[in-house]
């Protein structure tokens, strides 16, 4: 089953993310004894999406770039078990990495894209 991130259609999307905990900011201050907190809502659920796509290797180029540009946004994951994430802040894309894959029917050479 396939997937999307953004809206970009990929063969596969891996990873799940974890619903939000609870965070708290605790802090000390010299010459008083205790502590402060303060609760900061529900958060803190930072995990990693790894997104695998097969296409020659210039439709590849256009792939990786239109994920790349997703750095920085709000999206919607639909990863490729049918789990959708609304409201998914994009804070980092890794490096693309390619694995040559193999010849189709028409030569030309099939490449494998995976970005994290």
């Amino acid at each position: 089953m396939s997937g999307t991130i953004g809206g970009i259609t990929c063969d596969w999307v891996k990873g799940i993310a974890p619903s939000g905990k609870m965070r708290l900011d605790v802090w000390q201050v010299p010459g008083i004894s205790g502590y402060g907190a303060q609760k900061l809502g529900a958060g803190d659920s930072a995990c990693a999406f790894r997104c695998i796509r097969v296409l020659s290797s210039a439709n590849l180029d256009t792939w990786e770039a239109s994920i790349e540009a997703l750095q920085g946004a709000i999206v919607t994951v639909v990863n490729d078990r049918g789990k959708t994430y609304t409201r998914f802040l994009v804070s980092r894309i890794g490096i693309p990495q390619r694995v040559p894959a193999y010849p189709n029917e028409k030569s030309t050479i099939i490449v494998q894209g995976v970005i994290t």
